[in-house]
């Protein structure tokens, strides 16, 4: 079997019509796009991760705030949807000592210093929206999911508080 090499259009005698000629630019454009397409088919498996900052961080547009409001402490913990931590903070963090930690001032700076942390573009991860998990009694709990929506478009706001249904058991009775 004798091979054929496959000879240009321009070198053979052949006319082509002005629609039928690709540019070397256009041919190059196709092969970038499909590559592109390729990528963005690989990275639905991450979907909140949109890209990575020149340091290598990874830019994450949504994230959960896991917020503990006690009578003692508030603690703040954003995370991103798969639960790796991203930042946090406390009451007690954030320089209140004794009682002055379970005051709503006091859990509305640890809501906004973890925030400030993760909505930075260039040292944090440039996140945008969130969804706010809150577990507590406390009395910072109102001033906190405040402070996360002056920085956050809230998706959704979720009480994990948990509640007896029965109680602890009684003590038993005293005898007199």
């Amino acid at each position: 079997m004798s091979e054929e090499k496959a000879i240009p259009a321009e070198d053979q005698n052949v006319k082509m019509s002005d629609s039928d000629k690709i540019s070397k630019e256009q041919v190059n454009t196709a092969n970038i796009d499909t590559s592109a397409q390729v990528e963005s088919d690989n990275s639905s498996a991450t979907a909140n991760v949109k890209t990575r900052t020149p340091k290598g961080r990874k830019i994450h547009v949504e994230g959960a705030a896991h917020v503990t409001a006690s009578f003692n402490n508030t603690i703040v913990t954003i995370t991103n949807m798969r639960g790796d931590v991203l930042s946090w903070s406390s009451a007690g963090n954030c320089g209140f000592k004794g009682s002055k930690q379970g005051t709503p001032y006091a859990g509305q700076l640890a809501a906004a210093e973890a925030a400030k942390k993760v909505t930075d573009p260039k040292t944090g991860c440039g996140m945008e929206k969130i969804k706010i998990y809150i577990c507590g009694f406390g009395p910072a709990r109102d001033s906190v999911i405040r402070a996360l929506a002056n920085h956050f478009s809230v998706i959704a706001l979720i009480d994990t508080t948990p509640i007896p249904f029965n109680g602890c058991k009684q003590r038993k009775e005293r005898r007199a």
